[in-house]
């Protein structure tokens, strides 16, 4: 089944719960990031962020990530063209940043392996720390858009409003120090818009929430070193009830390593980034 029939088929499950219509059109992603060009220096820190080294997420904005698909030669990976690339910018509230991540990333288009630009925007809302107790990191949205990297040809929009912003970490300084295992129930509205559709399509629902976070922490190798501390957190904030994120966090760092449903579930690694010298 190829990449269009298995969105349509997902869209379908989705449609089966309550279901309103929205006007408005889809708007384009900003200009493609060229896959192969990770010559240049990630982008350095603006000289105004001061990183909280303590920090599972430290709030850089500014900041930068770079990934590429997971290969078994973690000593010395090929030169993978399926890359990301993740930023950290300042969001519209108080308290609230925007993180985008772009994969380009090969599936099936039409019968046809294709490259494919993805852009996930997550917004979190980041509680302020009180005394010993670090801050709590909560997911307010997420969008998910998908494009042909050749000429920005629009696939399919999602988008996802939670009300209230789930927990993604209890404490984002000591993560697992409260609980490692988290179910809320919260509203949330999809909208998705897919390519030959006058109008996007509009799900409102409640369900239930799971987070679940490594109580021990972890040592991966990737990009020729070990990575040790780092913990597990993996999502389920769908309609559809699956596990559809997985963040692997290294205190100072972020995230170091991720795995996302719409990527194909394919693992990307930390080649570099700002928060590292």
């Amino acid at each position: 089944m190829n990449r269009l029939s298995l969105l349509a088929l997902w869209a379908c499950l989705l449609f089966a719960c309550s279901e309103t219509s929205s006007g408005g059109g889809m708007s384009m992603a900003d200009t493609a990031v060229d896959p192969l060009n990770f010559d240049g220096s990630v982008t350095q820190l603006p000289d105004s962020v001061v990183l909280d080294t303590r920090s599972y997420f430290p709030v850089a904005p500014g900041a930068q990530w770079r990934y590429r698909k997971q290969t078994d030669d973690w000593m010395t990976p090929p030169d993978e063209n399926e890359r990301a690339v993740a930023t950290l910018t300042a969001g519209d509230g108080a308290n609230e940043y925007l993180r985008s991540t772009t994969a380009f990333l090969e599936i099936e288009v039409d019968g046809e392996p294709q490259l494919v630009r993805q852009v996930l925007e997550e917004t979190f809302v980041i509680e302020p720390a009180n005394m010993n107790v670090g801050p709590v990191l909560k997911i307010k949205a997420v969008k998910i858009e998908e494009f042909l990297a050749s000429d920005d040809t629009v696939l399919t929009k999602i988008e996802r409003d939670y009300l209230p912003p789930y927990t993604l970490m209890a404490d984002a300084w000591r993560v697992g120090s409260f609980s490692t295992n988290t179910i809320e129930d919260h509203a949330m509205t999809e909208t998705l818009t897919r390519a030959g559709e006058d109008e996007p399509r509009v799900t409102q629902s409640n369900l239930s929430i799971q987070v679940v976070t490594s109580v021990e922490p972890q040592i991966i190798l990737m990009e020729g070193q070990y990575r040790e501390g780092l913990r597990q957190i993996d999502v389920s904030d769908s309609l559809l009830g699956t596990k559809n994120r997985t963040y692997w966090v290294q205190q100072g760092v972020g995230i170091v390593q991720w795995q996302f449903q719409p990527t194909n579930n394919q693992v990307f690694t930390l080649i570099d980034a700002s928060v590292e010298d």
